[in-house]
C-alpha cells in the first residue's frame, strides 16, 4: 500500500466511524433522559458518569484517528476539566482523552523514511545515523533521533505524505463532531472553531516557514540563562522536513512530579516565554502544549514547535497591553472606550461598560489579583469556562462583539499557558510578573531580574 493510500484508507474508516459515534450519542442521550426521569440520585449520577466515559471514548474514536486539525482539538480538550463531566468522573474523562495528546496514530517508519531521503536527496549523506523508531508521533508529522557527521545529534521532523489533503478532508468530519459535542464547546460556532484551527493548522504545514519562525526565535534567545531554542539545521530542512538540534531532558508530565520549587521556576518560565513574548516582543507562539516543553539536561527550559507564529501589529499590541492596563484598574469606562476605539464593540446597546470589565477580569482574573495563586486544573477550567460558556450574565452580549484574530489568538495562547500551569500546580504573583510587561516594574522574582539582567545586556543597543 503506498503513503498516500495509508491515509485515503483512514478518511474512509473515520467516515464509517463517524456515523456509528453519531449513533450512538443520539441513543444515548435519548437513555439518559429517559434515566433521569426515574431512578434514584445515584443511580442518575452514576449514568451520568457512564455516559461522559462513553463520549470520551467515542471522542478518541473520532479524533484520535485523524491526523492536523483533529488532533489539535483533542489536544486541547484534554487539557481541561470540561463542565458536562460530573466532578467524580473528571479523572477518569481526562485520562481517556490525554491519549489524544500523548499517542498520535503513526504511519509506518518505512514509509516516513521513505519520505525523508525523497526531500533530501544527496544531502542524505550529511547523516552518520538515522534511528528508525521515531523519538514522537505530532499531529502532522513524525520526529525521527539522528547523528551527523559531525557528531551533533538532532531531532529530524518529517510530514506525513498527502496530509496536506487528509487535513481538508478531516475538517468536514471535525465540524460534525463538534455539532455532536456542542456541550464541551457550549458557545463556540463550529465552522468559526474550525477555520481557525484549520488557519493554524495550515500554517504548520509548511516547514520551511516554521525553520524561519525558530530560527529567529534561537538567534533572539540565543544565550538566555533559562530559555533554550534549538538551534535550526538549515541545510537539512525543506518544505517537508525540519531538522534542528536535539534537546534532551524530561518532559512536563514528569516535571509534574518533582518538588515544588522545580515546578514553580518552570512555570514560570512558560509564563514568561508564552504570555510575556506577546509584550516583550510582539510575538506569539501558538501552540502552548505540553509536548512542546522540556526541562533540559542542562536547567533550561527548552521549548519546540513554531509552526504556529506571529507578529502582532503596533496598533494590536498597543490595544491589548492599555485594556489590560485599564482592567487591571477597575476602569470599566476606559476598558470600554479602548475597545470601542480599537473597533471590538460593535454592538454598544446590547452590552455596558460594566459587562465588557466583567467579562475581561472573569477570563483573565488568575493573573488580574496581586497575590500568590497555585494554578490548578479548575482554575484553568474557569478561565476557559468564563471567557465561553453562555451561563455568564453578560455571555452572549460578549459573543456579539467583533474580536480581532490576534487578540483571540493571544487569549487561546493564554488559555492553554494557563492548562499547562495547571497541570504543574505552579505558585507565583501572576499580577506582578504581569506588570514587568505592562509598567515596567522593577522585577521582584530571581528569574525576572535575571531576565531582565540579560535583555538590558543582549538588546542595551
Amino acid at each position: 500500500m503506498s503513503a498516500d493510500d495509508e491515509l485515503s484508507a483512514s478518511q474512509l474508516r473515520r467516515g464509517g466511524e463517524l456515523g456509528k459515534v453519531a449513533a450512538h450519542s443520539a441513543i444515548r442521550r435519548v437513555r439518559s433522559r429517559a434515566v433521569t426521569l426515574g431512578g434514584s440520585h445515584d443511580e442518575r449520577r452514576r449514568r451520568a458518569e457512564q455516559d461522559a466515559l462513553a463520549a470520551a471514548d467515542e471522542l478518541i474514536t473520532v479524533l484520535g484517528s485523524m491526523k492536523g486539525a483533529a488532533m489539535k482539538v483533542g489536544q486541547f480538550l484534554s487539557l481541561l476539566d470540561l463542565d458536562m463531566v460530573p466532578r467524580s468522573a473528571r479523572g477518569a474523562f481526562n485520562q481517556k482523552l490525554a491519549i489524544l495528546r500523548d499517542n498520535a496514530p503513526r504511519v509506518s517508519n518505512e514509509t516516513m523514511l521513505g519520505v525523508l531521503g525523497a526531500e533530501l536527496g544527496p544531502k542524505m549523506s550529511e547523516f552518520a545515523h538515522i534511528d528508525p523508531e521515531p523519538l514522537a508521533a505530532a499531529s502532522i508529522g513524525q520526529v525521527y533521533r539522528a547523528t551527523l557527521v559531525d557528531g551533533r545529534s538532532v531531532a529530524v521532523k518529517v510530514q506525513y505524505p498527502g496530509i496536506d489533503a487528509v487535513v481538508r478532508a478531516d475538517l468536514k468530519n471535525l465540524a460534525i463532531a463538534l455539532r455532536l459535542y456542542k456541550k464541551l464547546l457550549p458557545t463556540v460556532d463550529p465552522q468559526s472553531f474550525v477555520r481557525e484551527i484549520t488557519g493554524n493548522i495550515l500554517a504548520e504545514l509548511d516547514y520551511e516557514a516554521e525553520a524561519d519562525n525558530q530560527r529567529r526565535l534561537s538567534v533572539r534567545y540565543a544565550g538566555h540563562p533559562f530559555i533554550q531554542i534549538p538551534d535550526v539545521i538549515e541545510s537539512l530542512c525543506t518544505a517537508r522536513v525540519l531538522t534542528t538540534e536535539l534537546v534532551t531532558g524530561i518532559g512536563l508530565t514528569e516535571v509534574a512530579g518533582l518538588d515544588a520549587e522545580t515546578r514553580d521556576q518552570v512555570g514560570e518560565v512558560i509564563y514568561r516565554f508564552y504570555c510575556g513574548s506577546i509584550h516583550t516582543d510582539a510575538t506569539f507562539c501558538g501552540d502552548p502544549h505540553p509536548g512542546n516543553v522540556i526541562l533540559a539536561d542542562d536547567g533550561r527550559v527548552a521549548f519546540l514547535d513554531f509552526g504556529s507564529s506571529k507578529t502582532m501589529s503596533k496598533g494590536s499590541l498597543r490595544l491589548e497591553q492599555q485594556s489590560l492596563i485599564a482592567a487591571r484598574a477597575g476602569d470599566a469606562a476606559g476598558v470600554a472606550s479602548i475597545l470601542r476605539r480599537g473597533g471590538v464593540l460593535v454592538n454598544e446597546e446590547s452590552i455596558t461598560d460594566e459587562d465588557v470589565l466583567d467579562y475581561v477580569r472573569d477570563s483573565t482574573w488568575w493573573h488580574m489579583n496581586d497575590e500568590a495563586l497555585t494554578i490548578t486544573p479548575q482554575i484553568a477550567n474557569t478561565a476557559m469556562i468564563a471567557a465561553v460558556h453562555p451561563a455568564t450574565d453578560y455571555g452572549g452580549h460578549a459573543r456579539e462583539q467583533r474580536f480581532p484574530e490576534e487578540h483571540l489568538m493571544a487569549r487561546r495562547v493564554e488559555f492553554y499557558t494557563c492548562a499547562m500551569l495547571g497541570q504543574l500546580g505552579a505558585t507565583a504573583n501572576w499580577y506582578r510578573i504581569e506588570a514587568e510587561w505592562l509598567t515596567d516594574a522593577e522585577p521582584e522574582t530571581e528569574l525576572g531580574q535575571i531576565d531582565q539582567w540579560w535583555r538590558r545586556r543582549t538588546f542595551s543597543d
